[in-house]
C-alpha cells in the first residue's frame, strides 16, 4: 500500500478534520467488475452448506463437525476468507448450540488444544477451533457467574495471543480475530470511545500493513464514525480506502462491497437519496448477502429500474 495512504490513515484518526459537504465528487469503482475466484467460491459454499447442515440437525452433529473440521489453513493464512470461515463457525456455535458451558467433550477439546505446545498447521487449526468454542449461549449464561464469563473471554484472548506469539505466520489472523471478532461495536459510541478503538485498529494496520486483514481493519476505522453519526467522515475515509486498495474475495462477498455497506448506510442516514441509489448499483450482486442487504433499500432499487 502507498505510504501516503498510511500517513493519511494515521492523521485522520488523530486529527479532527473539518466537516466537508456530502457531495457526489468521489470516485466509487463498480464492485461488479470484480469476478469472484471460482475455486474460493466453491470452498466457501461447500463449507457453509456443510456447517449449516450439521447445525440444523442437533448439538452433537455440530460439535462433531467442528471438532473434526479439516482445512488447508497454510494456503489461506493470509486470506480474509479464512478469518470469515473461523468467525462463521464461532457465530454458528453461539447461535445454534443449546449448551456449551460444562459440556465434557467440548471442555476436553478446548483444554487439550489451548495448552498444546505444538504449533504446526494442524495444531494451529485446532487452537482456532477451540477458540470458537470459548463462548456461551443464552442458556449457558443463566448458569454462569460473572467470573465464569470474564474467564471465558480472558481465555479467548490468551489463546489468540499465544498463537500470535509462538507462530508469527498466523499472527495477522489471530490478532485480527481478537481485534475485530471479539471487540465488536463500541457499546457507548462517543468520539472518545471511537478514537480509542480506532487507535487500536490503526496500530494493527501499522504492524501488518500489506495484508487483507489490515485492509479490513481500515474499513472498521471508517465504520466507527458512522456510530457517532459523523457520516461525512465515514464517506470521506471510505473513499480514500477504496481508491488505494485492490478488491479481493472475503467469503460472503468482496472487499469493495464491504466498504459500500458502510457508505450506503452513511448516505442513507444523511438523507442523500441520489447517492444511495448510485452506490447500490455498484454493490457486487455476486455477494451472498446482496439480497438481504438491499431489502431495506427496495424503494431505491425500484426507482432505478
Amino acid at each position: 500500500m502507498k505510504k501516503v495512504y498510511l500517513i493519511f490513515i494515521v492523521l485522520f484518526i488523530i486529527v479532527l478534520t473539518p466537516k466537508i459537504s456530502l457531495s457526489n465528487n468521489y470516485n466509487w469503482p463498480d464492485a461488479n467488475n470484480y469476478v469472484f475466484p471460482e475455486y474460493e467460491v466453491k470452498i466457501w459454499r461447500d463449507f457453509c452448506n456443510s456447517l449449516d447442515e450439521h447445525a440444523f440437525k442437533n448439538d452433537k452433529e455440530l460439535k462433531s463437525f467442528i471438532i473434526n473440521f479439516s482445512f488447508d489453513i497454510s494456503s489461506y493464512k493470509e486470506k480474509l476468507l479464512l478469518a470469515t470461515i473461523i468467525n462463521k463457525i464461532r457465530r454458528t456455535v453461539r447461535k445454534n448450540m443449546s449448551r456449551i458451558f460444562k459440556d465434557g467433550e467440548i471442555d476436553k477439546f478446548i483444554k487439550t488444544h489451548e495448552n498444546s505446545p505444538n504449533y504446526n498447521d494442524a495444531s494451529i487449526l485446532k487452537k482456532f477451533l477451540a477458540w470458537t468454542f470459548l463462548t456461551y449461549t443464552p442458556s449457558d449464561r443463566q448458569l454462569m457467574t460473572q467470573e465464569d464469563c470474564d474467564n471465558c473471554f480472558k481465555r479467548r484472548d490468551a489463546l489468540l495471543d499465544d498463537i500470535a506469539k509462538n507462530e508469527p505466520r498466523y499472527a495477522p489472523l489471530a490478532l485480527y480475530l481478537k481485534m475485530v471478532a471479539d471487540s465488536g461495536v463500541v457499546t457507548k459510541p462517543t468520539l472518545e470511545a471511537v478514537q480509542k478503538k480506532n487507535n487500536t485498529l490503526n496500530e494493527y494496520y501499522i504492524k501488518f500493513p500489506d495484508t487483507e486483514f489490515a485492509a479490513a481493519a481500515t474499513v472498521e476505522i471508517a465504520a466507527q464514525y458512522y456510530y457517532i453519526k459523523d457520516y461525512t467522515k465515514t464517506i470521506e475515509l471510505s473513499n480514500q480506502i477504496i481508491n488505494n486498495q485492490k478488491n479481493f474475495f472475503m467469503g460472503n462477498g468482496d472487499y469493495y462491497s464491504l466498504i459500500y455497506y458502510s457508505v450506503i448506510s452513511a448516505y442513507h442516514s444523511s438523507g442523500n437519496k441520489e447517492m444511495v441509489k448510485e452506490i447500490i448499483k455498484k454493490y457486487n450482486k455476486q455477494s451472498s448477502n446482496y439480497e438481504s442487504f438491499i431489502e431495506g433499500y427496495q424503494d431505491y432499487i425500484d426507482e432505478t429500474k
